[in-house]
């Protein structure tokens, strides 16, 4: 099953669906910039709690970074990237009671849940809002984000 384009409000319901109606998807294929954050975490929820694998083959940035770590098995295909940056908002007016910073550190738990290095994250979360972190696969595989290199 392949998940593409912007992670926006009701995704999770649909994916969810989906899983009931193809109850043999084993794997996700992502390819996002991102989305919503509160969307990404149900996604990232949801291919964990049926154990699902994920894989890159084009992009997956931003918040889908969420949605991928919650793969059981992680692969990045050799086209494939993985972005990120530090949390911000994107509205043209206040926003009641968001705090990145609160958001990122909900996110760096689900990454230290499943297993990424530290030193990884303390890195992930260093780049810009305006700015994009593309790791090269050494430093994906040593901190734990990719688990298996995809053929």
């Amino acid at each position: 099953m392949t998940l593409n384009g912007s992670l926006e409000l009701g995704i999770t319901s649909h994916l969810k669906r989906q899983l009931k109606a193809y109850p043999d998807v084993k794997q996700i294929i992502l390819a996002s910039t991102g989305g919503n954050i509160y969307q990404a975490r149900g996604l990232s929820n949801t291919i964990r709690q049926n154990g699902l694998n994920t894989l890159v083959t084009s992009e997956c940035s931003s918040s889908c970074t969420t949605v991928f770590i919650g793969g059981i098995k992680r692969q990045l295909s050799s086209g494939g990237r993985l972005g990120f940056h530090q949390y911000r908002i994107e509205a043209d007016y206040a926003v009641l009671n968001a705090d990145p910073l609160r958001e990122q550190d909900r996110d760096r738990a689900i990454f230290l849940q499943a297993g990424v290095a530290v030193w990884f994250l303390d890195m992930m979360f260093d780049s810009m809002p305006s700015d994009m972190w593309y790791p090269e696969l050494p430093e994906l595989i040593d901190a734990h984000v990719v688990t298996d290199v995809a053929p």
